[in-house]
């Protein structure tokens, strides 16, 4: 990333004269969506330098920051050197970044036992349900646009742009997910409580513990597709029954693939939800696995420090 640096922030060449909602977007914008906290800001940097650096054409990259907080917005304004009379600025190369406070009275969020919490960190924090919700969370015009959403804790050695073309290639699926570089089924992540389960709620769960577990740390959604296949109606119920009577073990990504699962199944005949992408685009496990190769690392687009070793931490992997 071609900007300078003072103090930890990044410092733009440059700062747009309005407001976020009152920007006009050009239609080949290329929207990339984080949703961070102050936990998270040296990944968050080093995040946004690798997404701008390896993108082709820099200048179409809207970048979006969503916080759940007061606090976290004002950390994060100062780290990424956007003024506080202004919730944009254009870096150098001509990116545009966004900082958004959402509220977390307008989302659903899982029960998470505090085991697993104190395993993997604030998972049930709102940053991680935003994604859920960006069709009404972004100042966009139009729906008939792709975000690609990325984890913090990622770096981006391929450009973007591809995966937001494969979803809009699809046809009509909604989001795009990555194979797992090592593959996982759902099985790992159902730990239902079978006291108190609806019967129609189990027999939704015994046909998909077989299927892919897709990470969701990298996702591509079109926002008209989501909307108009009622996407985040699915993740809410899915969650309602979780917080009743629990379902799965973890956070947000259960309850996304279980509500595109069953959407699948009940859209028997028509075109497919979700779109897979090859593994390269969310290379994993970096946070807690020590063998990989460095010429492997190199041939990913997106590494993902998922697991508790984060780079930026004392224990940090690579």
């Amino acid at each position: 990333i071609r900007t300078t640096t003072t103090k930890g922030t990044i410092t733009p060449l440059s700062q747009l004269t309005s407001p976020y909602e009152e920007v006009n977007e050009d239609p080949n914008t290329l929207h990339v969506v984080y949703a961070c906290d102050k936990e998270q800001m040296e990944a968050l940097k080093a995040s946004v330098a690798s997404l701008v650096s390896n993108t082709a054409e820099p200048r179409r990259l809207h970048i979006h920051l969503l916080v759940g907080s007061v606090s976290d917005h004002r950390n994060i304004a100062e780290v990424m050197g956007i003024p506080s009379a202004l919730d944009s600025v254009t870096l150098r190369g001509g990116a545009r970044v966004s900082l958004l406070l959402v509220e977390s009275q307008t989302m659903m969020i899982s029960n998470v036992d505090e085991a697993i919490v104190k395993e993997r960190g604030n998972i049930r924090a709102v940053e991680n349900y935003a994604r859920f919700y960006l069709d009404r969370i972004l100042p966009l015009d139009s729906l008939d646009t792709v975000v690609v959403y990325l984890d913090a804790d990622t770096i981006v050695l391929g450009d973007v742009a591809e995966v937001a073309s494969a979803l809009l290639g699809s046809g009509g699926a909604a989001v795009a997910l990555a194979q797992r570089n090592e593959p996982t089924t759902m099985e790992a992540f159902l730990e239902p409580d079978k006291r108190c389960l609806d019967l129609d709620v189990k027999e939704r769960i015994g046909s998909l513990r077989s299927k892919t577990a897709y990470n969701a740390g990298v996702m591509g959604i079109h926002l008209g597709r989501w909307k108009s296949l009622q996407v985040r109606d699915r993740v809410e119920q899915w969650i309602s029954w979780h917080n009743k009577c629990r379902i799965w073990k973890g956070g947000s990504q259960p309850p996304l693939l279980l509500a595109l699962y069953d959407l699948t199944a009940d859209q028997q005949g028509a075109e497919q939800v979700m779109v897979e992408l090859p593994s390269e685009w969310n290379f994993a496990n970096l946070g807690w696995k020590t063998d990989f190769a460095a010429t492997e690392l190199a041939r990913q687009k997106v590494l993902h420090w998922n697991g508790p070793k984060k780079p930026w931490l004392q224990n940090g992997l690579y």
